[in-house]
């Protein structure tokens, strides 16, 4: 491909249909003079941050939480599971909790975020320096509960990756003994304390999950190999 091809990588959340794909491309390659272009999904993206191609993806998004399986690179959607338990509704308990502590809306988000990754500690730290002795969730129990109170499904988190393994087919299930976590919404703590299913085994991330998304795109992009499509490709 010549070095001077203008590329787009795009991420998809697995809400775009045939009609939305044809209004993308024509987006990227009529309005924008793209060259050419691929989608990927966020999930299959953090797997591949991790060297892995087959497992279980955790993602904790803004609206949605959501457990994917995928093997050998292929996403199982028939077995996904989402909760509509996200980060929005961390964020309006913990603006109940500590009401009037930000100025600005870039303070408040930001100071959320670091928040949410302290929700079990015993002391939060305050945008303003000011350490809390005070806790959003008292146990990860407490966590688990809301989590099933607030989402679509009415169950925890580990109970919705049960879920999605029964979801797979039986041959599929060897391959998914891993699990990671993407997204910018769920402490990593949660891997080590809460009790997953024994089959399988959380995987550390090489970077923070909220960025695993862009770092896996970062290197499927590099490869040789990756197929790009172009505004003639049928798909």
């Amino acid at each position: 491909m010549p070095a001077d091809s203008n590329l787009l990588l795009c991420m998809n959340e697995g809400f775009l249909d045939k009609k939305g794909l044809e209004k993308l491309r024509e987006v990227v390659f009529e309005q924008l003079n793209f060259d050419r272009m691929q989608i990927t999904t966020e999930e299959s993206n953090a797997l591949y941050a991790n060297g892995l191609t087959a497992g279980l993806v955790v993602h904790g998004g803004h609206s949605r939480t959501a457990c994917t399986p995928i093997v050998e690179a292929y996403t199982l959607r028939h077995a996904a599971q989402m909760s509509k338990f996200g980060g929005a509704i961390q964020d309006e308990l913990l603006l109940q909790e500590f009401p009037g502590r930000f100025q600005t809306s870039f303070d408040q988000n930001w100071s959320l975020r670091r928040m949410k990754e302290q929700i079990l500690s015993q002391k939060v730290t305050l945008p303003d320096q000011t350490v809390v002795e005070k806790r959003l969730w008292q146990s990860y129990e407490d966590f688990e509960g809301v989590f099933a109170e607030t989402g679509n499904k009415k169950v925890g988190l580990t109970a919705l990756m049960r879920d999605s393994l029964k979801q797979c087919e039986i041959d599929c299930r060897a391959a998914l003994d891993k699990f990671v976590f993407s997204g910018g919404n769920l402490p990593t703590s949660l891997a080590s304390s809460l009790p997953w299913p024994d089959t399988v085994k959380f995987v550390p991330g090489a970077t923070e999950p909220i960025l695993a998304g862009w770092r896996g795109a970062a290197l499927l992009a590099q490869l040789t190999t990756f197929e790009w499509i172009d505004n003639d490709t049928e798909v």
